[in-house]
């Protein structure tokens, strides 16, 4: 176990969704964490929390339009930032939200271009080879709450884009969602005195 007042900073990055969720008391989780991290806080340490609102996940998520199923659940494992915000005030002061857009700037268009013109090469040259790769599915943690059938309709709906040239018009779509709402939002705070 990690002392008491152990750390000056501590971050917590797209985790708070994976905590077990009791239909009975949704804020037991949320708040047992605070409390914790408010523990292994120096007086004065900050907390920084990454996480997305419900908002962010149904609409800033560039493949959220291919995977209805997953976003519904990702979107009940979700904690809403304003009620986070609240319960984060038991333990910290000078709470500030800021979505991530404000923080960081978009990809660049040519780096997206690029990669999806490598991608189209590849399914070119092997057909059968579906455009997003076991890697890539297994790196964020929305894919893995989808069924086999939502999966393989995002290959096929890929696929489909990128050999009729559709995929550049669909991620600029996709990408004013993102610009709209952003993907994540960061809240600092500072631990309060005990």
């Amino acid at each position: 176990m990690v002392e008491d007042n152990s750390f000056d900073v501590v971050m917590a990055t797209q985790m708070l969704h994976h905590l077990p969720i009791d239909e009975n008391d949704r804020d037991g989780a949320i708040k047992q964490a605070m409390k914790e991290i408010h523990r292994v806080l120096k007086p004065g340490g900050f907390i920084i929390i990454n996480t997305s609102s419900t908002e962010q996940i149904q609409h800033g998520m560039w493949f959220a339009i291919l995977l209805p199923i997953a976003i519904a659940e990702m979107t009940k494992r979700m904690y809403p930032v304003d009620q986070l915000t609240k319960i984060m005030s038991e333990n910290f002061t000078g709470l500030e939200q800021t979505p991530n857009f404000e923080l960081l700037q978009p990809l660049p268009v040519d780096l997206v271009r690029e990669e999806l013109t490598s991608s189209l090469r590849l399914v070119d040259e092997q057909p059968d080879r579906p455009p997003l790769t076991e890697g890539y599915l297994k790196g964020d943690s929305t894919w893995s709450l989808s069924t086999d059938e939502e999966i393989n309709q995002a290959q096929v709906t890929l696929s489909t884009l990128l050999k009729n040239g559709g995929i550049f018009p669909f991620f600029a779509e996709r990408q004013k969602e993102t610009d709209r709402v952003g993907q994540t939002t960061f809240i600092v705070g500072q631990a309060k005195s005990t």
